[in-house]
C-alpha cells in the first residue's frame, strides 16, 4: 500500500513538475512570452537552454504561452526632407533651385529578447505577423529619425555634403553611429544600406540663405523708415487737429474775434490768417 501511495505521489509530482516546466515549449532560436490571468504578462521570457518553471501553469486555462522567432526582419523604404527653410530660400533665388534631399534605403533588424515582455504587453501583439509589423514600424521611423539627425548635424559642416554625394557609404556610417547611441528602443537594427541618395548643392543653399536674409535686412529697414515716416505724418495731423480744437474753443468764448479776424487792409487783403 505504501509503495502504491509513493508511486502515486512520485507521478503527481512529476506531473506537477511537467505541468509547470515551460523550457521545451520553445525550441531554439525562439523567445517565449507567458501570459496568465492571475498574474498577466510575466516580466522575464523564456529562453531556450534555460531552466524555467512557472506555477501558473498548475492552473488549467490560467497561462498561455506565446513563442516569437528571433529571425530577422527586412524592409525597404524612402526616406526624405527639405533643407530647413529651404522652399522659402528657394522662391528668393533665381531659378527657384530644388532644396530637398532623399535617400532610399534597406533595413534588417529584429526584437531585443529582454523588451519583448514590454512590447508585447504594450502593443498587444499576439502572433509572430503582428510581431513583424511592429518592428517594421520601428526600424522604419528609427533611421527616419537618425537621418534626420544626420542632416541636421551636417549643416554645421558644408563639406560632409560634398563628401557624401560622392561616397554615400559616409552617410551610412553616420546613421549607423547615430543608432549605436541609442540606449532605448525595443528593435536591434544590424543592417543598412542606402541604394539611392538626392543631396542638394548645400554650398548653393548657403547662398540662397544669406539672399533671403539679405532681403529681410533691407525689408526691415524700409519698414522702418516707413514706420517713422508715418509716425511724424500722425503727430503733425494730431498737432493740426490740437490748434484747431483750441481755436474752435477760443471762438465759442468770445465771438467777437470772428469779425476780427475779418479785417482787411486797405488793398483788400485779410489782415489775419
Amino acid at each position: 500500500m505504501k509503495k502504491i501511495l509513493l508511486l502515486v505521489l512520485i507521478v503527481f509530482s512529476a506531473g506537477v513538475f511537467f505541468a509547470g516546466w515551460v523550457q521545451f515549449i520553445v525550441p531554439p532560436g525562439h523567445v517565449g512570452i507567458m501570459a496568465s490571468k492571475t498574474s498577466g504578462y510575466d516580466a522575464d521570457p523564456i529562453v531556450p537552454g534555460d531552466f524555467d518553471w512557472r506555477w501558473e501553469r498548475l492552473i488549467p486555462t490560467n497561462a498561455t504561452i506565446l513563442v516569437f522567432e528571433q529571425q530577422p526582419v527586412h524592409c525597404n523604404t524612402t526616406i526624405q526632407g527639405v533643407l530647413p527653410s529651404g522652399d522659402l530660400y528657394s522662391r528668393f533665388f533665381e531659378g527657384s533651385p530644388d532644396f530637398s534631399w532623399s535617400m532610399s534605403v534597406k533595413i534588417t533588424g529584429k526584437f531585443k529578447p529582454a523588451r519583448l515582455v514590454e512590447l508585447v504587453d504594450a502593443e498587444g501583439i499576439a502572433d509572430q505577423q503582428a510581431l513583424n509589423e511592429q518592428i517594421l514600424d520601428s526600424m522604419e521611423k528609427i533611421a527616419e529619425t537618425e537621418a534626420y539627425n544626420a542632416v541636421i548635424e551636417a549643416l554645421s559642416n558644408p563639406a560632409d555634403f560634398d563628401q557624401w554625394r560622392q561616397d554615400p557609404q559616409q552617410i551610412v556610417q553616420k546613421i549607423e553611429s547615430n543608432i549605436a547611441d541609442r540606449e532605448t528602443g525595443d528593435v536591434l537594427i544590424t543592417n543598412i544600406t542606402v541604394t539611392d541618395m538626392k543631396i542638394p548643392d548645400f554650398s548653393l543653399y548657403l547662398t540662397a540663405a544669406e539672399t533671403y536674409q539679405e532681403y529681410q535686412r533691407h525689408k526691415s529697414l524700409m519698414m522702418a523708415k516707413l514706420a517713422a515716416e508715418e509716425a511724424s505724418s500722425g503727430v503733425a495731423e494730431y498737432l493740426q487737429i490740437e490748434r484747431l480744437s483750441q481755436w474752435g474753443v477760443l471762438l465759442t468764448k468770445y465771438p467777437i474775434l470772428i469779425d476780427f479776424m475779418q479785417l482787411k487792409d486797405r488793398e483788400g487783403a485779410p489782415l489775419y490768417e
